[in-house]
């Protein structure tokens, strides 16, 4: 068993996009996203498969945290864990000043990394404007931010 964690590339937009589908995801606005940032999206590789993946939608000194999916099977050993952990690192390498999310399953989780409830009226209008916020997620999702600076 071979475990990876590295940037995504477009040969891994199928696999990606297939996952998200698989956990009830929305996909709107993946393509474009991994197209035009690609470095800004990481995938969990085991054994040549897609088994893991998240993104960072950047907008001037904020970033949404999006498309956080693992394998059904693989969820307890920690793959989730590892693809946030490393693209909050990296959003804290760009200069990133607060990180967004929206959920509607998983507000329990990301807590663990400093994730805090907050309202949509505190998310700066470049994210506001994202395709996650006016149409991929419910006005029901959880907001979350997390502060990095």
């Amino acid at each position: 068993m071979s475990l990876t964690f590295r940037a995504a590339n477009p040969g891994d937009l199928y696999a990606a996009v297939s996952l998200l589908q698989s956990r009830d995801l929305p996909v709107d606005g993946f393509a474009d996203l991994l197209r035009a940032q690609p470095g800004n999206v990481r995938v969990a590789e085991l054994n040549g498969n897609v088994v893991g993946c998240a993104a960072l939608d950047v907008h001037d000194t904020h970033a949404l945290l999006r498309s956080v999916a693992v394998a059904s099977d693989l969820a307890a050993l920690g793959v989730g864990t590892r693809v946030v952990s490393d693209l909050i690192k990296q959003a804290r390498a760009l200069g990133i000043e607060s990180l967004f999310l929206l959920t509607t399953t998983a507000a329990d989780w990301f807590p663990k990394f400093g994730f805090e409830v907050t309202d949509r009226a505190s998310v700066p209008a470049a994210l506001a404007g994202t395709v996650e916020f006016t149409s991929a997620c419910p006005s029901s999702a959880t907001v979350m931010r997390l502060a990095l600076t």
